[in-house]
């Protein structure tokens, strides 16, 4: 089975790839722009990915995953961001379906971070600390962006093939 992940974001959106537990592929992209180009984008490329392993792998049952998104509270809450994640989550919800027919599975980040031991309080701690945890599992250096897409399709392709 193919699992490709995603942690979508308007500017940086970081990918993974796994066929069954192994990672076979991950990276990230970028946008400028206007929220809506940003948007267009992101999912021009979320549906080239998906493509590109699909084609690869034509015999394999494809699984698409991406994070669920929240509003954050403090003082880096944002309303506005909430509000363009909710737009791009819906956007690349219609492109898999109409171009996939299925749904993404859509994880909380506490639900990955908790699965691969992901710890700390403060937003950027945890971002530090999945990088950590990427090198220590796969041996490689990543950014913020690709750590959580790695991680958030490890839980995936460990979800489906042991608790299933």
């Amino acid at each position: 089975m193919l699992y490709i992940a995603f942690d979508q974001a308007t500017v940086v959106s970081g990918y993974s790839v796994y066929k069954d537990h192994d990672l076979i592929d991950y990276g990230k992209f970028k946008h400028e722009g206007e929220i809506n180009q940003r948007i267009s984008k992101t999912v021009q490329n979320i549906l080239k990915v998906i493509k590109t392993y699909k084609d690869k792998y034509p015999e394999e049952k494809l699984k698409v995953i991406i994070e669920d998104i929240q509003l954050q509270q403090g003082k880096n809450g944002n309303t506005l961001t909430f509000k363009q994640l909710a737009q791009l989550q819906g956007a690349v919800i219609v492109a898999v379906l109409d171009n996939y027919k299925q749904i993404p599975d859509i994880y909380y980040a506490s639900s990955w971070k908790s699965f691969n031991k992901v710890t700390g309080r403060a937003r950027a701690e945890q971002k530090r600390n999945a990088q950590k945890k990427v090198e220590e599992l796969h041996g490689i250096k990543v950014t913020q962006d690709e750590a959580d897409a790695i991680l958030l399709g490890r839980y995936a392709s460990h979800k489906e093939i042991n608790w299933g």
